[in-house]
């Protein structure tokens, strides 16, 4: 997605670190001359860190997010409640999502082999 948009304006993303911890990540932009780019759910993090400057990038950006399970967790009770009760935080959140995910009837991708 910001490869696109990069692309979009004449730009390449050059990918000079990655890293799985949220706090690295704050630790590494606070001493490199880099940008990161991450969600917004995350903003909360990176402005409690001092001295790290937020802003959004072009509000036509939107990223999709998807939940992924095995379809014989379809309709385990706890599994079913975990998958409504995200979906009803999406909502709550960003309120663009089904408050109640049914059992998946769309094509399901299966690995051979």
């Amino acid at each position: 997605m910001v490869d696109h948009l990069f692309a979009a304006n004449g730009l390449a993303r050059r990918i000079v670190a990655m890293s799985a911890s949220l706090i690295a990540i704050s630790h590494i932009i606070r001493r490199a001359p880099l940008v990161s780019v991450q969600p917004t759910l995350y903003l909360p993090l990176f402005r409690s860190t001092p001295d790290i400057v937020c802003t959004p990038l072009d509000d036509t950006v939107h990223i999709n997010i998807n939940m992924v399970w095995h379809c014989r967790n379809d309709k385990q009770p706890l599994h079913r409640f975990l998958r409504t009760l995200l979906c009803q935080q999406q909502q709550c959140r960003f309120g663009d999502t089904p408050a109640v995910p049914g059992e998946q009837n769309a094509a399901r991708h299966t690995a051979s082999g």
